[in-house]
């Protein structure tokens, strides 16, 4: 059923944090975004061109492990993803480095400058493995300052399935699998700086969807309420609203039924928003 394949090279580090990346997956872009005016002219094809709004974007299916240095904790899923100040969440210092191999660096490592976590998706079935692919995007990338490649692998045991628990009104409806993404809604600062780079990215109203595989039984009634436990990481739904709840599908043998629900925030006033850890 499962399984997780790694690069034999590649790796990631988020400072003194390293991470595995399962392959194919993992992805560093910075494509150019060409200005291409069109003026009246005698010339078939287009002639001018100009390079507009550049930023990187790494795109990780990582690892999450029982490990002594791992990412898959409270405290640092917090600090990426949802803890706020004046309304954004904050870069990390150290920035992101990302390497495809063990060649130089400027051509196959990169340190990600400044970067946000634009989100996450977090996903299991039954006999597979947790998986969990974060999304960040930075400022620029800085080749020099990336680190070297790891004298060793890192020690730890990959979550399976059996590391995820399902509470409150999610518990005992026969989830066989589920698929929960999580956004920031980062936007570039569109300052003017003299550079093509945005000098900072900054966080929207954060959005997320929960879609359910169940064995059995109907879709949660509105504004249910439930815990997804990963691993030791406690997300908590505190306002489900299902989007198909009539939809079906005839299939063989056993039937499995799909739910796709809306997360909501509670309206308490407090900044908790439609998904948060705990």
């Amino acid at each position: 059923m499962a399984g997780i394949s790694q690069g034999f090279r590649g790796f990631v580090e988020f400072g003194s944090v390293r991470a595995l990346c399962c392959v194919p997956g993992a992805q560093h872009r910075m494509p150019r975004n060409l200005d291409v005016p069109e003026p009246i002219s005698n010339q078939l094809g287009d002639i001018n061109y100009a390079d507009n709004v550049q930023f990187p974007t790494l795109s990780l299916p990582l690892v999450p492990m029982i490990s002594p240095n791992t990412f898959w904790s409270t405290g640092t899923l917090q600090a990426w993803f949802f803890t706020r100040t004046s309304d954004d969440i904050s870069a990390i210092s150290a920035g992101i480095t990302f390497a495809d191999s063990a060649d130089a660096t400027g051509l196959g490592r990169w340190l990600i400058t400044q970067p946000k976590g634009a989100g996450f998706r977090l996903q299991s079935s039954y006999g597979d493995n947790l998986g969990f692919i974060a999304s960040f995007n930075g400022i620029d990338i800085d080749p020099a300052s990336a680190a070297g490649l790891p004298a060793t692998g890192l020690a730890g045991t990959p979550l399976e399935y059996d590391s995820v628990a399902f509470g409150g009104d999610l518990n005992g409806t026969g989830i066989i699998g589920f698929t929960l993404d999580y956004s920031t809604n980062l936007t570039p600062c569109p300052e003017m700086n003299g550079t093509l780079r945005p000098t900072e990215h900054n966080a929207g109203k954060p959005t997320a969807q929960l879609v359910l595989q169940t064995n059995h039984g109907g879709p949660l009634d509105d504004n249910a309420a439930g815990t997804i436990v990963a691993g030791g990481v406690t997300f908590n739904l505190p306002r489900l609203v299902c989007l198909n709840p009539v939809d079906r599908d005839q299939q063989a043998a056993r039937v499995v039924r799909s739910y796709t629900y809306r997360c909501f925030a509670l309206p308490d006033g407090s900044d908790n928003g439609p998904l948060y850890l705990s």
